[in-house]
């Protein structure tokens, strides 16, 4: 039985400019469309550069979310939900690498659109009592319908065309 040997993984400098460069690419993309309401780039960016470099999108994910710390603030009922929203949608396409039809990851997109806020709801259930975790959830209902189709959309129309771009400068990775 033979088994395809993995590399080890080696932190170099060119792995740093890959990250800076995903952080930044995340981020501006993030703030060049904050006016529209729950449109944003960064799920389809998570899951792009997931599939073309892997772990290091974790670090990309990590400087995106300190960043947006210190542009909006640390609020713990906020800030702490990026940290781990953003890790799961990673491991989920981390799962689904391997599919590359355009509807498949638009229809991820579009769930996780949907599901962004209850996952967010979490730290009002901990801090809070299961009322005012339950009406915070709620509440946003109508936003999480509208990050979905948003989602959906930008992944449906942007998946291919970056993909393909991403293949290419992965390449060289």
């Amino acid at each position: 039985m033979t088994s395809k040997a993995k590399k080890p993984y080696h932190f170099t400098a060119k792995r740093a400019c890959y990250i800076a460069v995903m952080a930044a690419i995340i981020i501006a993309s993030k703030e060049a469309v904050s006016a529209l309401p729950n449109i944003e780039p960064v799920t389809l960016l998570v899951c792009l550069f997931q599939v073309h470099f892997g772990i290091d999108t974790l670090y990309a994910i990590y400087i995106f979310a300190l960043v947006e710390g210190l542009i909006y603030g640390f609020h713990p009922l906020w800030w702490i939900p990026y940290l781990y929203v953003w890790t799961i949608l990673w491991l989920i396409s981390h799962l689904l690498k391997k599919d590359d039809h355009p509807v498949a990851w638009a229809s991820l997109m579009g769930i996780f659109g949907l599901v962004f806020g209850a996952l967010c709801t979490l730290p009002y259930f901990v801090v809070g009592d299961w009322a005012g975790g339950l009406a915070y959830f709620l509440s946003g209902l109508s936003f999480d319908l509208v990050h979905c189709v948003g989602n959906f959309c930008v992944g449906l129309l942007l998946w291919r065309p970056l993909n393909v771009a991403l293949n290419h400068v992965s390449q060289n990775y």
